[in-house]
């Protein structure tokens, strides 16, 4: 089949030609995936090589995969299922923070990928789940959001760590598999429940990610950002460096603290301090001379040095099928790097079950108004699951409801009140 299909596109006027995938010192590397501006061709023979119909200015990418790290906790995918992918790929990250993508002359040109331990990609994999009954705009939400927070991820680790695959799910579905659990809870303050455990439990403990994704409170909860900063306590085992031991004050570096130093001040390219504020730093913290991390935090060393001298080295031992690069062995922080490549982009399965007469979110008002504020409310579910959080009542006795049908009731300090038609725009 793979022959005909060739012969067509001769036939077609297309010039086939061979892409070769090797190694640094030379050797051809078989099984490697080849991609094709963003999308995958194919996968290289024996030889090393893929035949390809392509055209000059398209963009050649390939990686080969490592190792495959299982998982302690289920739904994960086939047989234990998986937590990461270490993969060698043809993708450079200069100094500078540019990528040396490797464009097709022409479409008769033989070009060749070089695969190097050096450009070492780590993709991750997470299981999501949503403890309410969650309408399929707000599932599309959180799934936008984890492309997003992949994106923040890509840059803030200097292109070597993207999620690759998401498992995102409602009505607590795959709840005791989860990396992040997502409530609904206003109130509720990011936070994971162990530093570290993410390839491994620690202990009895399955450590976990608590998020309210939809809340406007002081924490946003709702950032991409801040998915990446909870999965650095969970994921690479980093502490919070916006506190300390001591009097402080407490920050990660001295750039950002002082904020005058153009390239790494707060919002600059290379502020490095996701640890200690996700919202307006895009780098981890180092010992790069140039803006090196700053004693005295929760985060003894640098965030850099933890990643790699933790989980995320090459368990067959040295010299190691990948390498990770920090700032110091570079000897420079990498600006902004340039979007995730198509091909890098994370997959996402979003698993919706339907229940019947969800209600579209919407805004419950206290009977008593602000004279209730601060009040915490809950739903009870009429016909599945348990009582849950909605979180508290704002300064005029109000909140959002998520996740309530028809005949559901919203249980108050002083009162219960069931929702009806007046209240709820059934979705379904």
């Amino acid at each position: 089949m793979i022959r005909l299909a060739l012969l067509a596109v001769v036939l077609a006027g297309c010039t086939v030609t061979k892409i070769l995938v090797r190694d640094t010192p030379g050797t051809p590397i078989p099984q490697a995936d080849v991609y094709i501006n963003g999308s995958r061709a194919g996968a290289t023979d024996s030889t090393g090589n893929l035949a390809v119909a392509m055209n000059g200015g398209d963009h050649l990418f390939a990686r080969k995969l490592m190792y495959e790290h299982p998982s302690y906790r289920p739904n994960h995918g086939a047989g234990q299922g998986w937590v990461i992918r270490a993969y060698q790929t043809s993708l450079v990250v200069q100094n500078d923070g540019s990528r040396s993508d490797v464009v097709a002359n022409g479409p008769s040109a033989a070009p060749t990928l070089v695969l190097a331990p050096t450009n070492a990609l780590i993709g991750l994999h997470f299981v999501v789940s949503l403890y309410w009954d969650a309408t399929q705009e707000e599932l599309d939400a959180l799934r936008d959001r984890f492309v997003l927070a992949s994106e923040y991820l890509y840059n803030l680790t200097d292109g070597q760590f993207v999620i690759e695959q998401v498992e995102l799910a409602d009505d607590g579905q795959l709840w005791d598999s989860a990396e992040f659990q997502f409530h609904v809870d206003n109130t509720l303050r990011p936070f994971t429940t162990w530093t570290g455990g993410y390839l491994g439990s620690v202990g009895l403990q399955s450590p976990i990610i608590r998020m309210a994704p939809f809340s406007d409170n002081m924490y946003a909860s709702r950032s991409p950002n801040t998915i990446i900063h909870e999965f650095g306590h969970l994921g690479f085992g980093l502490q919070d460096e916006y506190i300390g031991f001591g009097a402080g004050p407490h920050f990660c570096t001295q750039a950002v603290h002082d904020n005058v130093s153009p390239a790494f001040k707060v919002d600059a390219p290379q502020a490095s301090c996701a640890m200690d504020h996700q919202g307006y730093t895009s780098k981890l913290c180092s010992n790069q001379t140039a803006n090196p991390h700053h004693g005295g935090t929760y985060q003894f060393g640098s965030c850099w040095d933890t990643i790699r001298n933790g989980a995320y080295q090459d368990p067959a031992g040295p010299p190691g099928r990948w390498t990770l690069q920090t700032p110091d062995t570079r000897g420079a922080i990498p600006s902004t790097l340039p979007a995730i490549p198509a091909a890098l982009r994370p997959v996402i399965n979003v698993t919706n079950r339907v229940l019947h007469d969800l209600c579209k979110p919407f805004k419950f008002t206290h009977p008593q108004g602000a004279a209730m504020y601060g009040s915490t409310i809950w739903l009870r579910p009429s016909f599945w699951g348990g009582d849950f959080i909605l979180g508290q009542l704002d300064t005029g006795g109000a909140l959002d409801v998520r996740g309530a049908h028809l005949g559901d009731t919203i249980t108050t300090p002083n009162s219960y009140v069931q929702v009806d038609a007046t209240m709820c725009t059934v979705t379904n």
